[in-house]
């Protein structure tokens, strides 16, 4: 114990310099632990809060699905997946369809959902069709966000070309 006392006698600042750093060190990591982990294990926040006031039922997205698919002279494939406050469409397109007709189908799906539902939900797209000898085929994705202008803001198209392999 004496020394203890001694080396605190002799290097009496180093050590209270040492004690104030290591009670500044000690506050800052409880700071910095209370404002990253505030303890909310939500990954999306409280953005989903609006979603629980205005539901949309998983049947009514099978139904909008077996709709899509149903119109079998245009569309070939059909998905929506649900995450979070979005909903992801898949839509493959027979050749015939041009991307002009496939963005119009697209659109119209949105009529499908109300203006509250409109509000609180986004709406992403990707439209796709196969190439054939007839056309070249595109992959365009396109997106509706919630607190956006209502309409669907498409990306640049891609032309999906027939490979020289496939036709042999």
């Amino acid at each position: 114990m004496e020394k203890l006392k001694k080396i605190y006698r002799e290097n009496r600042v180093l050590v209270i310099l040492l004690s104030v750093v290591i009670i500044c060190f000690v506050i800052i990591l409880i700071a910095l632990f209370k404002y990253f982990y505030i303890g909310d294990n939500n990954m999306r926040g409280d953005r989903l809060d609006d979603a629980a006031n205005v539901p949309i039922k998983e049947e009514r997205l099978t139904d909008l699905t077996m709709e899509l698919k149903e119109n079998v002279e245009v569309i070939s494939s059909a998905e929506i997946s649900p995450s979070g406050n979005t909903f992801y469409f898949t839509l493959y397109f027979q050749p015939e369809v041009t991307l002009e007709e496939a963005k119009t189908l697209a659109s119209k799906t949105l009529d499908e959902f109300s203006t509250e539902e409109k509000a609180v939900y986004d709406f992403q797209f990707a439209l796709r069709q196969e190439a054939t000898e007839n056309s070249d085929g595109f992959k365009i994705d396109g997106a509706r966000n919630a607190e956006g202008a209502g309409t669907i803001v498409w990306g640049n198209p891609i032309a999906v070309k027939k490979d020289a392999n496939e036709s042999e």
